[in-house]
């Protein structure tokens, strides 16, 4: 699974699910998740845009490895 952060957006994007699937259940760095928070919130207030969004869910995802984040999306 890989997000491009094309700004290319969908309803029910995946990248936004996975975004807010990282919140629900902590898995992020503790960095990334206040960024990711805050990211959420300002999507979600109309305060950023979605392609800035997109770029997030891309960015959070720093730091960890790649095989959890590979097993993890097939779940």
């Amino acid at each position: 699974m890989c997000f491009d952060a094309d700004g290319v957006l969908w309803c029910e994007d995946v990248g936004n699910d996975y975004l807010h699937s990282c919140l629900e259940r902590h898995i992020l760095l503790p960095d990334q998740e206040g960024i990711a928070r805050r990211a959420w919130d300002a999507y979600i207030q109309g305060a950023m845009p979605d392609e800035r969004l997109a770029a997030v869910c891309a960015e959070i995802l720093q730091g960890l490895p790649e095989a959890f984040v590979a097993e993890d999306t097939r779940k």
